[in-house]
């Protein structure tokens, strides 16, 4: 009978959390997430929303660098963090952002309503391809991919800002 940890490359299994430890890792994620919601991104002005997401994507970047290369819990733990800090900025203040770029409010319900849908449809087949090529080049390969992806909304929430 073949080995649970022979089955997998070996860059799979390197921390070995069990799925103890995973879930105090996703505890601490959604602590430190609901906490920055409640507390600093609640009180962003409209006037600082576009230079929040745009801080909040940023963060994203080097979180994908550092989990993809991270060879020691204090890194994966850094990435994680970085990670955490630009999702629980970046997700309201765009959404804030999509809804009050429509002029007309009785159209604003139509652009939340899309603007939801594409990133359901981003959570649905963004772990679908990254999964993929985690499996097929590893993690390096992966995040780099990850961090260069990010820049594209970002560069595309910026000019649909300024235009």
């Amino acid at each position: 009978m073949q080995k649970f940890s022979n089955s997998y490359p070996p860059f799979v299994l390197s921390f070995r959390f069990s799925s103890v430890e995973q879930g105090k890792m996703f505890t601490a994620l959604g602590l430190c997430m609901a906490f920055l919601q409640g507390t600093v991104t609640r009180r962003v002005t409209p006037d600082t929303e576009v230079a929040t997401g745009m801080l909040g994507m940023l963060l994203m970047v080097p979180a994908f660098f550092i989990l993809g290369f991270c060879t020691d819990l204090g890194h994966f733990s850094l990435g994680l963090f970085c990670y955490s800090v630009g999702s629980a900025v970046c997700g309201p203040m765009l959404t804030s952002v999509a809804t009050s770029l429509v002029p007309q409010t009785n159209e604003r319900g139509i652009a939340l309503g899309t603007f939801r849908s594409l990133g359901a449809l981003a959570r649905t087949f963004g772990p679908l391809v990254a999964s993929s090529l985690f499996w097929k080049f590893g993690p390096q390969l992966t995040y780099c991919i990850g961090a260069v992806t990010v820049l594209i909304p970002l560069f595309l929430f910026r000019n649909t800002v300024k235009g």
